[in-house]
């Protein structure tokens, strides 16, 4: 039970260091790409943002069912009922994430057209594609493992995680931004 505890406490812990980590970024991302970009490449980037969230809906529950399905294989020990499910649940996050691709690729594509802006459209589909890097990875590659550790009571692993690349992506961002590269 001591375990458990130490687990519950550390998800909480690492949950709210996350969001303290997005608040800070949320504020000094902006400010820093207006003054050194301007508002057009800051409206740019969160209209992109908002875009990504729409399709991120195409991963339709699957996380959530898969850690339905891992509640009773984990605390059974069923090692070939959990392979089982999660092999499932990695087939189903690629077959998702080649639709994500292929809607983001028609987004990179066609957003300069419809967005009347004057940042070069090469660097609009390019930035379409960098800005959904994590969303890409998560179908790809971390989704899985992402609900393994959610029913395994083990979230704080992908919070602490997601918490050290989102303090070195950004602390990049600002230096890159700072030096206006």
């Amino acid at each position: 039970m001591r375990g458990k505890r130490k687990r519950v406490f550390a998800n909480i812990i690492t949950e709210f260091l996350g969001k303290a980590i997005v608040i800070i970024i949320s504020i000094v991302i902006p400010k820093l790409f207006i003054d050194n970009y301007g508002s057009e490449y800051n409206g740019l980037l969160t209209s992109l943002h908002g875009i990504f969230i729409y399709l991120n809906l195409l991963e339709a529950g699957i996380g959530s069912a898969s850690i339905q399905a891992l509640y009773k294989p984990i605390v059974d020990k069923d090692t070939d009922q959990i392979d089982r499910i999660l092999s499932a649940t990695r087939k189903n996050y690629y077959h998702n994430g080649v639709y994500f691709l292929a809607c983001l690729s028609i987004t990179a594509f066609l957003y300069p057209y419809f967005s009347h802006t004057d940042i070069d459209y090469y660097l609009v589909v390019a930035l379409v594609f960098i800005s959904a890097a994590p969303y890409i990875l998560k179908f790809f590659f971390r989704g899985k493992f992402t609900v393994l550790l959610t029913a395994d009571n083990r979230l704080y692993i992908i919070n602490l995680a997601s918490n050290i690349f989102h303090i070195i992506a950004n602390v990049i961002r600002i230096i890159l931004l700072v030096n206006k590269v």
